[in-house]
């Protein structure tokens, strides 16, 4: 499927301005990985944190049912279900920072230990790095009230993009992929794609509480793992000196 089809995909909205930055913010650790193996790993969605990562809602679940046993398939819902489940653990996905500015609660969530760094690009160049991943989808995530909410078809990409109200805050869009395979339970923890950092990656930007040593240390990390590369990397922009009287 060309580029242009995934992103053009009902179930992956996308922004106004495609200029518009993009942040992923991490731990030192995957930065060198990152530089090392020239990949982005992208997590299975059963085994992040939010429990309803990938679920239906109740309302949804409810008008399945209904059509269901207006056709006379009374088992088909628990299929539906068992779908839905399983497709869980054959969804992997790797999360972004959508903004044009830096997020306090990102560094908070992401690099609690303060020896994060977020690397930033922009979401057009996000989207052409996966131009030759022709199994990775990418697109904002919606937030929405799973109380009232209801996807309008079975497609299963719809719960994968959609998350609780209070996520909000993440702002996130998602590059996705479904891993099909026969190997029930047997499915890889996460899978990885192709992706140069050099290529794509404008700024880095260093964890404004840590120390000035781990601010040297990410730079030579840098300078040793891609010596010809001339990103710019910085302080976070939080961390400037306030104005006092």
């Amino acid at each position: 499927m060309s580029l242009a089809s995934r992103l053009a995909h009902p179930c992956f909205p996308q922004p106004n301005n495609a200029q518009i930055k993009v942040w992923r913010y991490m731990d030192v650790s995957k930065l060198l990985w990152l530089l090392a193996q020239k990949k982005l790993y992208l997590a299975r969605l059963d085994q992040l944190q939010d429990e309803f990562e990938g679920s239906s809602t109740r309302r949804t679940l409810d008008g399945i049912e209904k059509f269901l046993k207006g056709i006379g398939q009374e088992s088909g819902f628990e299929s539906m279900r068992r779908i839905y489940r399983e497709s869980r653990a054959k969804t992997y996905v790797n999360c972004w920072y959508l903004g044009d500015a830096e997020s306090e609660a990102m560094w908070r969530l992401y690099c609690p230990a303060t020896n994060g760094v977020a690397i930033q690009t922009t979401y057009h160049k996000l989207a052409d790095s996966i131009e030759n991943e022709e199994s990775v989808f990418l697109g904002r995530v919606t937030y929405a009230d799973y109380e009232t909410l209801h996807f309008r078809d079975s497609n299963l990409f719809y719960p994968v993009m959609h998350k609780r109200i209070a996520f909000a805050h993440e702002n996130e869009v998602r590059l996705v992929r479904h891993f099909d395979s026969n190997n029930e339970g047997n499915q890889p923890l996460g899978v990885e794609v192709n992706w140069d950092p050099i290529s794509y990656v404008d700024s880095i930007f260093v964890d404004p509480y840590a120390s000035e040593y781990h601010y040297q240390a990410v730079r030579t990390a840098v300078a040793t793992l891609a010596p010809d590369w001339s990103v710019e990397i910085q302080w976070s922009e939080m961390k400037a000196t306030p104005v006092l009287e």
